[in-house]
C-alpha cells in the first residue's frame, strides 16, 4: 500500500537538520579516526621517506639540468668564436683569391697585348 508523502515546511527541514547534521558529523569523525587506527604506523613513516626522496631526486635533477645548462652555454659559446675565427679565415681566403686572380688575369691581359704588339709590326 503506497504511503501518502506529506509536503514538509522550512521550519521542519531546519529542525531536521540541526538534529542530523552534528550527528552526521560525529559519524564522520569517528569513522575518520577508525580508518587512521588501520592505517599501519609505518605508512607515516614511509610516505614521509618518498616525500623527501621525491624532493631530493627534484633537486638533484635541478642541479644536473643548471650544469646542463651551463655546459651548453660554454658549447655554445665556443661555437660562435669558432664559426667568427672560420668566417675570417674564409673572408682573408676569398680576398686572397681574388687577388690572385687580379695578378693572372693582368698577366694574361699584358700577354694578350704582347701578343697584339707581334702582329702589329
Amino acid at each position: 500500500m503506497p504511503q501518502a508523502t506529506v509536503p514538509v515546511d522550512e521550519t521542519t527541514l531546519d529542525v531536521l537538520q540541526a538534529r542530523l547534521y552534528p550527528r552526521l558529523e560525529q559519524a564522520l569523525l569517528a569513522s575518520m579516526r577508525r580508518e587512521r587506527e588501520r592505517v599501519p604506523p609505518y605508512y607515516e613513516q614511509f610516505v614521509g621517506s618518498e616525500i623527501r626522496r621525491l624532493e631530493e631526486a627534484i633537486e638533484y635533477n635541478g642541479q644536473r639540468i643548471e650544469e646542463t645548462r651551463e655546459r651548453l652555454e660554454r658549447r655554445i659559446e665556443e661555437l660562435r668564436l669558432y664559426i667568427e675565427e672560420t668566417r675570417e679565415q674564409l673572408e682573408r681566403r676569398i680576398e686572397e683569391l681574388r687577388l690572385y686572380i687580379d695578378h693572372r688575369f693582368t698577366q694574361v691581359d699584358q700577354r694578350f697585348a704582347q701578343v697584339d704588339q707581334r702582329f702589329a709590326q
